[in-house]
């Protein structure tokens, strides 16, 4: 220790320390690290056209407007849907999926047209998890950010019929950091009353996934926040009313 406290304090080892923090600090701030953060955390906007990702989108998007496809049905969504597979439990109907991991309301927001570009007949609606357990944001604005979604999809797809599916429940022994159950209950809660002031199915997927104590159920998940695949099954044989319904 008292080796490390002369080193540090040696006036010609303690400059090259600073020297170099100060390096590290202009290139995080060149590469917009600090802003990031705070838009990952939901604390700044951000442009749609300043996303990482954007062109991305846009390619997904046109490349999907080019295929000419038309599906049955589309699940749009986060990393809960881009790892379902219920193609395989529904062979005669033609699903797309649309899930993109880690994507939040503002993400979907952006990305809808993707929606439209395969002309489904249904749609359905997996979105929130990472807004109030990642960017934390406020029941207020998951509100308004869940209904700005809706209109646009009503807008880009007026003869789609719709599905709200609630938010899963998460286990904390697993994900201790994760938003508590209370949240996800309130968020399915502002869900359910939209799908009732808009005259839409809700569809309450948490209560298959959870446990005596409202958590997921430890058998079914990989990590405390998604399930395994075996336990798509659940979610397929929930949904399979609405997949199969004229």
């Amino acid at each position: 220790m008292k080796k490390l406290i002369r080193m540090l304090t040696n006036p010609y080892i303690a400059g090259a320390i600073l020297l170099v923090a100060i390096f590290e600090f202009a290139m995080l701030v060149r590469h917009d690290f600090f802003k990031n953060a705070l838009i990952e955390r939901g604390y700044l906007k951000q442009d749609p056209t300043e996303r990482r990702d954007f062109q991305c989108l846009q390619g997904w998007e046109n490349t999907l407007n080019k295929m000419g496809y038309k599906a049955d049905v589309c699940f749009f969504g986060n990393s809960l849907t881009y790892n379902s597979d219920f193609q395989k439990d529904y062979p005669d109907i033609k699903i797309v999926n649309l899930g993109y991991s880690g994507d939040g309301l503002e993400g979907m927001i952006v990305r809808h047209k993707q929606v439209s570009a395969v002309h489904p007949d249904k749609i359905f609606i997996m979105a929130g998890c990472n807004d109030i357990g990642k960017k934390r944001i406020t029941l207020t604005v998951f509100n308004e950010l869940y209904n700005q979604l809706l209109d646009s999809l009503l807008v880009s797809n007026p003869g789609a019929t719709i599905y709200l599916q609630s938010i899963l429940p998460v286990n904390h022994e697993l994900r201790p950091r994760m938003c508590p159950t209370s949240l996800i209950i309130d968020a399915n809660t502002i869900i359910e009353e939209i799908a009732k002031q808009r005259s839409l199915t809700y569809i309450d997927l948490f209560s298959s996934y959870a446990d005596e104590n409202n958590e997921l159920d430890r058998r079914l998940t990989t990590d405390g926040q998604h399930i395994k695949p075996s336990a798509y099954k659940i979610w397929s044989d929930a949904i399979g009313i609405y997949l199969l319904r004229n």
